[in-house]
């Protein structure tokens, strides 16, 4: 089968398309958290990582042994652009003489850092250039509320605040990409550059805005690296200012 590469779109875009790619090769239900013995999930454990040679050495002696349940064995690798100079060469090798009932099924916000030898063996599906979310007026306005009350609260409010937006990973996923959203447009509001923004954006600096945008984008990293959500989302919700 000819490897694929998923490009563009959002993170949980491009999982969601490998998703529907992958799901027909098995019989079974599918969880990339808790793979089948026949998918090969490589990630990276902390945002700052890279993807070594030596993951990759592993997934060629993955696919070196037929598939036990599926039709094929699957090599999934999530963010690919972290994949290191060697790895790539390595995995190179493996794209240009795949083993026979394999699928390599790569990932990658762009596909800038990969070398040319590896795209020119893949196929290539290019989601819509856009941003990482879209929130109607009514789904921004619902969390602007929600962020406004959580600037006044206290340690235990903030805690307890987390625990009722949150009840597993997704949902993690899409408040941090959400909230990330709103702070990039509160930034644009207390430069200038746009004239709306929320009444409490009076009362925040420039400089806590962008260190909560900072700390908001580091979250939403470390969520994609599987750390657990609940400490996540509580440690984002600690890091905001508090209003007072």
């Amino acid at each position: 089968m000819t490897a694929q590469l998923i490009i563009g779109g959002s993170f949980q875009e491009r999982v969601k398309t490998a998703f529907n790619l992958i799901k027909p090769l098995f019989d079974q239900p599918l969880d990339f958290d808790s793979p089948p013995v026949d998918i090969s999930v490589i990630k990276v454990i902390e945002p700052s990582d890279s993807i070594g040679i030596n993951q990759v050495r592993g997934l060629k002696r993955f696919f070196s042994r037929r598939p036990y349940q599926a039709k094929v064995k699957v090599g999934l690798i999530l963010e690919a652009e972290k994949l290191t100079l060697p790895a790539q060469n390595s995995l190179l090798k493996t794209l240009e003489e795949p083993p026979d009932s394999s699928l390599s099924v790569l990932l990658a916000s762009h596909s800038a850092s990969l070398l040319p030898t590896i795209i020119s063996r893949v196929k290539i599906t290019r989601l819509p250039a856009k941003s990482r979310i879209s929130l109607s007026p009514e789904e921004a306005n619902q969390l602007t509320q929600a962020l406004n009350s959580l600037l006044s609260q206290g340690v235990g409010e903030r805690l307890k605040l987390s625990l009722d937006l949150v009840s597993n990973k997704d949902q993690a996923l899409v408040l941090s990409e959400n909230l990330l959203f709103l702070w990039r447009q509160y930034l644009l509001s207390k430069t200038g550059i746009k004239k709306e923004g929320p009444n409490f954006l009076n009362n925040l600096n420039l400089q806590q805005i962008q260190k909560a945008l900072k700390n908001t984008e580091q979250i939403r990293k470390m969520l994609v690296a599987n750390v657990n959500f609940h400490l996540a989302i509580e440690n984002l919700f600690l890091s905001y200012p508090h209003l007072g």
